[in-house]
């Protein structure tokens, strides 16, 4: 099974990926699958991507827009090749799940590929939609006619049926009854972490995005989840007026990573900062989303001086 997601530059879209998204999400599978896989990205983005697997896109359909369906909205006509009947020579398996990055994992994802249907994905965000693209499970080859039946003008019919670009198409050519993830699954969308607190995945339809979220402290669950995987130290620049002392004391305790900074700090510091913060708190969140396993506060404005705090 190959787990994969993609990654295109769309100007004017209501949101901006990169690979760095990539590699929250890869580690956020890796903590939480079991079974064998490996993983991937489909682009042709530069960019660093540690040890997941770089495919090349197909290149088919990147043109295709339909009325329904804006230039501000993500256009993903392009991941109909994976229907088609070589799939398993583009994407070099025999098993695709298929993935957004704009996901949060929180738990065991093993019970929702271990049934292996030949096809599968998320349930649509409402009652009158009937999936999702967020995910889906593809053996390939099945399914074929969603690719080989599609033109431009029946994407056009198609979008005045159902939402979405090839959510909206492959909802036309199947139809009701394919088998699907849902709320029961621990499978939900954001809009029912109310009902949902405890999920094992939670896709983001619409401009509202984890990242952002975990960013802000909105969500403790998020917050908990979204992030890259327990590694390295970061050195944080505050406000306060002993920050460069603090510095120069937390250099003798060893390397740091990266360099979170606030607002002036981070225009007078040589090196390269990975975020800026408005306050320790904010700091902290930023941190915790990287990843880091360490952070050393300098010229904390809510604790004075400089402290080691072990995220856990």
């Amino acid at each position: 099974m190959k787990v994969l997601t993609w990654l295109w530059e769309q100007p004017g879209s209501r949101t901006h990926y990169t690979p760095w998204h990539v590699r929250v999400w890869s580690d956020m599978v890796r903590r939480h699958l079991t079974l064998p896989h490996t993983l991937a990205v489909v682009t042709d983005v530069p960019g660093d991507y540690g040890d997941v697997e770089v495919i090349k896109p197909p290149g088919e359909f990147t043109d295709v827009r339909i009325p329904t369906w804006n230039e501000y909205r993500p256009q993903c006509h392009r991941r109909l090749s994976m229907f088609r009947r070589d799939a398993a020579d583009l994407f070099g398996t025999e098993r695709i799940v298929c993935m957004d990055l704009d996901v949060v994992i929180g738990d065991r994802l093993d019970p929702l590929f271990e049934k292996g249907e030949d096809f599968r994905m998320a349930r649509g965000t409402a009652a009158t939609r009937l999936y999702n693209g967020s995910m889906m499970m593809i053996r390939c080859g099945a399914r074929p006619q969603v690719y080989e039946s599609f033109t431009p003008e029946k994407a056009v019919v198609a979008g005045r049926s159902y939402v979405g670009s090839d959510q909206s198409w492959i909802s036309y050519v199947l139809g009701p009854g394919e088998a699907t993830w849902k709320p029961d699954d621990g499978f939900i969308n954001w809009n029912l972490r109310h009902s949902f607190p405890n999920p094992r995945m939670m896709t983001f339809p619409g401009g509202i995005k984890p990242w952002r979220i975990a960013e802000l402290g909105a969500d403790k669950w998020v917050m908990a989840h979204y992030r890259r995987s327990r590694a390295g130290r970061c050195l944080v620049l505050g406000y306060g007026q002993d920050v460069w002392k603090d510095v120069e004391q937390a250099i003798e305790t060893g390397e740091f990573n990266a360099v979170i900074a606030s607002p002036e700090a981070a225009k007078v510091w040589p090196g390269k900062i990975i975020a800026v913060a408005d306050d320790d708190d904010h700091a902290g969140r930023l941190a915790s989303m990287h990843g880091f396993s360490e952070v050393v506060y300098c010229g904390r404005n809510q604790v004075p001086g400089w402290k080691d705090v072990a995220l856990q």
